[in-house]
């Protein structure tokens, strides 16, 4: 006989690397010294989107969606809310609409996976932890960085993370 039960573990994770296809890389506004703004979206278009693109850090390939793209991936220390792969001197805010392209990996403090929420989970939407800074409706990423790659208001993502996995095993 089979049975199935859900266990409790308690593991150490370090670090977020969160991989997102972003639709409209013209969705956000963006700063060289974190005074002067600038929106990008002046017209939507395609090539207003791959300008800003150019300009975005943190762009991959990757072949995590339906075929190999650019992606938007973030290696998040979650010890010090910095995201290590930043782009020192460009600060971002971002309402990038992601919808159910991205894949978010838990490593520990030597980068081994602890856990792939998209895969264990299924959970190809965007975490309520990737939209601190308006509700992202499980589609949009809301996301503050500044010049250094700190997140504004980083707690709350912290806090975000935890109610996620205090969560994941009571839905059904």
């Amino acid at each position: 006989m089979k049975i199935k039960r859900k266990m409790i573990v308690e593991q150490d994770i370090r670090y977020l690397v969160a991989t997102m296809g972003v639709r409209y890389w013209q969705d956000c506004e963006y700063s060289t010294d974190g005074e002067n703004w600038i929106d990008p979206c002046v017209e939507d278009t395609e090539e207003e989107s791959e300008n800003m693109k150019q300009l975005t850090p943190c762009i991959v390939n990757a072949n995590i969606g339906y075929k190999p793209a650019d992606y938007w991936q973030l290696l998040i220390d979650l010890e010090t809310g910095k995201v290590l792969n930043w782009k020192q001197g460009f600060y971002l805010r971002t309402h990038y609409k992601v919808c159910d392209d991205g894949e978010y990996i838990f490593e520990d403090e030597n980068f081994n996976t602890v856990v792939n929420i998209t895969k264990e989970y299924e959970q190809y939407y965007v975490p309520d932890f990737m939209a601190i800074e308006d509700d992202g409706w499980g589609d949009y990423v809301y996301l503050n960085i500044d010049g250094e790659g700190n997140i504004e208001h980083f707690n709350r993502m912290l806090s975000e993370i935890k109610d996620y996995f205090e969560n994941i095993d009571k839905e059904d």
